[in-house]
Formats: structure tokens, sequence, C-alpha cells
């Protein structure tokens, strides 16, 4: 069971020590994770969605570009298409700032496949928890977004650590975020070195025979990088995969 900090105590580590933590260690997923771990959070997923419209056509888990350390039963959870069906994830695309999941449980009516997720989350105690949204991406119509799963926690007590929390809480949501995305989502993608390289050249209008001449190697090899970034990105185009990583300042780093 996890040791929560009580209401008197001060946080073990303030957010401005979190960061520079963070930053010097150039990982913000491990040491974010653990701090929310104070507050009784059991698990986290950030997720990425670059383009709106691109979540209409191929789905919300298709689409989106994320990291969770929810359980792999939920991530196989309906055909593993989960975030297609997450109704909280759902509400963030329209514009809500906080959803909590055990609320939506008594006003939102389910489909059938919602049915059988959320069933399945409460069967692996993911029953209280929360979404937050941590920006929209004005170009792209895209958000950034944080579940927080507060395991086995029942409402009542959640609404005790989040009265007493929920301002530190949000704040280290916000740097993890920040963290993820402003360092090129390196912790969740992780384009190679090579594979950048091939996504600036086509961002620059060069063909794979121009590429290939100028690095000296064969187009298959220039090919491979692509399709490898491509696949990293979930993109379904060179012009997509271009979109998202431009989009995103994963070319910046």
């Amino acid at each position: 069971m996890t040791k929560l900090i009580s209401a008197t105590t001060p946080a073990v580590e303030s957010v401005f020590q979190l960061a520079e933590t963070c930053r010097q260690s150039g990982t913000y997923w491990q040491h974010c994770h653990r701090a929310l771990e104070q507050y009784g959070v059991t698990s986290v997923c950030h997720l990425t969605l670059p383009f709106l419209v691109e979540a209409g056509l191929h789905g919300l888990s298709r689409a989106s570009l994320f990291r969770t350390s929810h359980p792999k039963q939920w991530q196989e959870s309906v055909g593993g298409h989960s975030l297609d069906h997450d109704i909280s994830v759902e509400l963030l695309t329209k514009g809500s700032q906080l959803v909590f999941w055990h609320e939506i449980r008594s006003d939102q009516s389910f489909t059938d496949t919602q049915a059988k997720l959320d069933q399945a989350e409460l069967d692996l105690g993911m029953n209280v928890g929360i979404s937050v949204l941590s920006r929209q991406l004005s170009l792209s119509g895209g958000i950034s977004g944080v579940g927080l799963c507060f395991g086995h926690m029942q409402p009542s007590e959640f609404n005790r650590v989040w009265a007493a929390y929920s301002d530190h809480i949000l704040k280290i949501v916000n740097l993890l975020d920040a963290g993820l995305i402003d360092n090129g989502l390196q912790e969740i993608v992780s384009l190679a070195p090579r594979e950048q390289e091939m996504l600036r050249y086509l961002a620059a209008g060069h063909r794979v025979s121009d590429i290939a001449a100028n690095i000296h190697k064969s187009p298959k090899t220039i090919e491979k990088y692509i399709d490898r970034a491509k696949l990293k990105l979930k993109a379904t185009t060179r012009d997509n995969a271009v979109g998202k990583a431009l989009l995103l300042g994963m070319l910046n780093h």
C-alpha cells in the first residue's frame, strides 16, 4: 500500500527542486512519477494528440503518442484500443480541463465497448483517478493530457487528498507535460539522431535520392531510417511524420 504524506506534512520536495532534478538528469517521467506517488498515484498516462482530425480518422489509440504505467491488462483491453473508448480522454479533446473518473461513471451513459473497458478498470482497481488537460495545440487543434490513477483508493479518501494537495499535484503534472514535450518527447518517441536528420531533410524538400547522395548512404538505407521514424511517430505518410515532428519540436534537438 502506498504511504501518503499527511495533510499536516509539507511536500517532501518542492516543485522547483523537482524541476531542477529533472533538468539535471534530462529525464522527467521517472522523477515526476515518483513525486506523484507521494499522493497515492499508482500509475500515470501521458498522451499527446498532435492533430485532432487524425483521431477522427484513425482513432485516439492510433493517432496519439503516449506513455503509460497503467497495468498491461488495461493497455490490452478491448483489443488494445482502450484510448478509443476512454470517455475521460474524449472529454479532454472536447475542452474539459479536469475529468474525475469516479464522477463520469455516474454522469455518462456508456456504449457496450465503453462498459467493457470500465469493468476492466474496476477489476484492476482503477476506479478512482483524474485526467488533466495540460495544453492545447492551437496550430493543429491537438492536445496533451495526463491521466493519474489512484489505485484502490475510495472516492472519499481521494477527495481528502485532492482538497489538500491538488495545487501541488497539478504543478507536477504541468512539469511532466512541459518536460516531455519541450524536450521533443524523447522519453516517449525517442527518435534516433539519424531519424531526426532524415525528417529534417524531408522538411527541407529533399528527395530520398538527394539525401542518399548527400550523406553517402544507399536509398534503401535512407528509406529504412524514414520508415523507423514513421513507425515511432505513428505516421501514415512521410508528410504526416514531418508534420508531427515539426509541430512538437522534435527536430530542434
